[in-house]
């Protein structure tokens, strides 16, 4: 008996061992979004430098758009939003994102965010509750928009 236990469990390590290994699942885009968010929360720090920066549009494909209808706001390509998120550096501090609500729908992901950071230039705390809608060309942001 102790014979055919050692048997049938040599078998099942011998088949682990040649079987296929199967590919682990992609991220799912909301796991991606919701990483970005997090890259986009260190790089919010008073501390944060270009690495910070870099490491929010790694996320992202090279013709990113990011767009805020409310305040007219469109910045068209990594290049400018790398740009424009140096020029911000050190303006704030103590960042909080948290996700409320997700929803994807196909290549969308919608993410109703909480937000509060430090102004740094008047010590207040703002907060904000934002709408974040992400659209994706393959596993990189190709458009933002903030409402």
């Amino acid at each position: 008996m102790r014979v055919h236990r050692i048997s049938a469990l040599a078998a099942a390590v011998w088949l682990a061992a040649i079987a296929p290994a199967r590919p682990a699942d992609p991220p799912s885009l909301e796991a991606i979004a919701r990483r970005y968010l997090s890259a986009q929360q260190r790089a919010m720090e008073k501390t944060a430098g270009p690495a910070d920066v870099d490491a929010v549009l790694a996320f992202c494909t090279d013709s990113f758009r990011y767009v805020h209808p409310a305040f007219a706001a469109q910045v068209d390509g990594k290049d400018a939003a790398r740009k424009g998120m140096l020029s911000h550096l050190g303006e704030t501090s103590g960042p909080r994102f948290a996700v409320e609500r997700a929803m994807t729908a196909g290549r969308n992901v919608a993410l109703d965010v909480a937000s509060s950071f430090v102004a740094v230039e008047s010590g207040k705390r703002v907060e904000r509750r934002n709408l974040i809608v992400l659209t994706f060309d393959g596993d990189r942001i190709s458009l933002r928009a903030d409402f």
